[in-house]
């Protein structure tokens, strides 16, 4: 540090840099690279080493900036600002972000709520990263825990003083973001918790939240609306393995029309899904979805060849659907980390399709949202064909899965989206709470639509 300290001095570097060197096993320090300035994307080194010593990501950059204005005798600015900031501490919201869990998307959980983390202001907000371990037992995390590369360092790192029961949140929070995808952070379990303990939280209630999980029920009420969905039924495990089946398998491939899809029915978005091309194919994929997912069932659906999109949508008793993104698939499905990581995968948005074919699809969207009940915000993915190729020969919008706590990780597309419509990733972010606070106050869903979704379910 020393070393690192006088370089700074001796280059008369100013408010941050970066001093890139080796240490020899003699104890020798050898400079190789002064920088400076640094990268400050949210996975640098600086960002690790000032959660060290305990500074999130926005106390660090706002420490640099006021630097710089104290280094241009601007003090006066700061002044004001602290003022302004003193008049809204007083009435900071608490909110704890719900991350991680024991689902397969607990890494893009992760992401998810350190980003809603550094993207709440926190001149508005008291903001408590709170930790969901593989067993459901939650902890309270610091800076240094957050900034860890993975669930499973945090699981290794968090001890005994930083655990807290799920009875303690009412005490903590005045609000709870749910951060977490799949598992019961999506399936109704958390939002039920979270009722009982009189708590405002984010996206859907308990009822919508247990459906939208569940695919082929979803298909299947959606079905009762007269929405359009890809045609699919459930295969048991116990029937798969069962002697009968086995010998007749060949009928029952007969009945498929290749290319299929297979894929759990109660997972998240792009979990296990394969594409079957022939009846040799579909049975070895599906020996071995059973034998790897220990699930009792599995999803087949039928393959739509058409425009992919999905479609970001937020509201309580109004639903604004975002402009549509066009995904780009580089094999034969989707894939999380295409969804979800900077870089690893490909849409255009707003999607290159006429304006009145947009139109139809925010349209129909916008009802499936309403038709669910979905409350909050959601990320609906469909499909588009037009009349010509469609078999209807009318323009259709089949709806593939609705997702009632779509990712929010820096690169998700649904950022994009509301940025096409003027929203920073922050202001989406404060929209969502604010609808979690009114939906809080005047319950969307109706009576009659928990009836119809209670006979469903």
């Amino acid at each position: 540090i020393e070393a690192c300290i006088k370089v700074t001095k001796i280059l008369n570097f100013s408010t941050i840099s970066r001093i890139d060197g080796f240490l020899t096993k003699d104890g020798k320090i050898y400079i190789i690279d002064p920088n400076s300035l640094t990268g400050t994307g949210p996975a640098t080194f600086l960002f690790h080493q000032a959660a060290e010593v305990g500074m999130s990501h926005t106390q660090l950059i706002n420490y640099l900036v006021e630097t710089e204005l104290k280094n241009y005798n601007l003090t006066s600015i700061i002044n004001v600002n602290l003022k302004k900031n003193n008049k809204i501490n007083n009435k900071k919201t608490r909110v704890v972000v719900l991350l991680g869990g024991n689902s397969n998307e607990r890494e893009i959980s992760l992401e998810s709520g350190r980003n809603v983390c550094y993207k709440l202001s926190p001149e508005k907000y008291e903001i408590i990263p709170v930790f969901l371990d593989s067993k459901n037992e939650l902890y309270k995390l610091n800076q240094r825990l957050l900034i860890q590369n993975s669930t499973r360092e945090i699981s290794l790192l968090v001890t005994q003083d930083l655990k807290i029961n799920w009875s303690d949140l009412p005490n903590i929070c005045d609000f709870v973001f749910i951060g977490l995808h799949g598992g019961i952070g999506e399936n109704g379990s958390v939002q039920g918790t979270l009722e009982m303990f009189d708590l405002p939280y984010n996206g859907s209630g308990v009822l919508t939240s247990a459906l939208c999980m569940d695919k082929f029920k979803t298909n299947e009420f959606l079905k009762s609306g007269e929405f359009d969905v890809p045609f699919s039924f459930l295969l048991s495990k116990t029937e798969f393995f069962s002697e009968n089946f086995i010998k007749n398998f060949e009928k029952f491939s007969e009945k498929i029309n290749f290319p299929a899809i297979i894929k759990p029915h109660d997972d998240g978005c792009s979990i296990g899904v394969k594409k079957i091309k022939n009846d040799e194919d579909l049975f070895k994929e599906i020996d071995l979805y059973f034998k790897e997912t220990l699930k009792e069932y599995v999803l087949i659906e039928e393959f739509i060849d058409a425009i992919e999109l999905t479609c970001g949508v937020f509201g309580n008793q109004d639903a604004i659907v975002l402009p549509a993104s066009k995904v780009f698939v580089t094999k034969d499905v989707l894939s999380m980390e295409e969804k979800f990581l900077p870089g690893a995968g490909e849409n255009l948005t707003p999607a290159p399709l006429k304006k009145e074919h947009l139109d139809f699809i925010q349209d129909k969207i916008a009802r499936a949202y309403k038709f669910l009940g979905c409350a909050g915000y959601s990320r609906i993915d469909c499909f588009f064909q037009e009349a010509k190729i469609s078999p209807t020969k009318k323009d259709r919008v089949i709806i593939l899965e609705v997702n009632t706590l779509p990712a929010l990780t820096p690169a998700t597309c649904i950022f994009h989206q509301a940025a096409e419509i003027g929203l920073r990733p922050m202001d989406f972010i404060e929209k969502i709470v604010e609808l979690g606070f009114e939906n809080y106050k005047n319950k969307f869903t109706t009576n009659s639509q928990k009836d119809i979704q209670e006979q469903t379910l």
